[in-house]
């Protein structure tokens, strides 16, 4: 990954240190070591915060006006791009920050909770067999069976809560 200083951007993509400070904070860009960025997250930012038709406009005609409509369509087809580019990096960011997560990370949480789950609910038969037999009162064994199934799961959630501790 190659770091870039805001000024060493501005020269690169030929625009002014303020306007890179905009893109930045549009962004939602984040200093990797100091005040130095990722050249290629940087690149992308400026390039979708840039107006387009704009651009073409310049390239084409040498002005931002009376751009042809085939040159329209290109931008267009460029905006398009940029925009799908920066909601890739603007997930990125929001990933970078913690405030997204994985699907598949989350689809394997819930899986492994279910297991747990089921296991422990499964090992309760055997762990009041012995204490519900020859018991005649309704009461009692329901009692048994209740705080059985209350051990278990209280016991999976206490050792989930720990692990959820533990990543965060």
């Amino acid at each position: 990954m190659q770091l870039v200083t805001i000024k060493e951007a501005a020269k690169a993509h030929k625009i002014h240190m303020r306007t890179v400070k905009r893109v930045i904070e549009r962004a939602q860009l984040i200093a990797e070591a100091g005040d130095l960025y990722d050249a290629e997250q940087l690149s992308a930012a400026i390039s979708a915060y840039s107006d387009q038709a704009k651009v073409a406009g310049v390239a084409t005609k040498g002005s931002g006006d009376a751009v042809s409509s085939a040159t329209n369509t290109l931008a267009q087809a460029k905006a398009e791009h940029v925009a799908a580019q920066t909601r890739r990096l603007e997930l990125y960011n929001l990933e970078k920050a913690g405030q997204l997560v994985d699907r598949e990370h989350v689809k394997q949480m819930m899986v492994g909770i279910a297991a747990g789950v089921r296991t422990a609910l499964r090992a309760v038969p055997s762990r009041v067999a012995s204490k519900m037999l020859g018991l005649q009162d309704a009461g009692e064994a329901q009692r048994i069976l209740a705080d059985a199934i209350d051990d278990a799961l209280g016991a999976f959630v206490s050792d989930e809560r720990a692990e959820q501790e533990a990543m965060i």
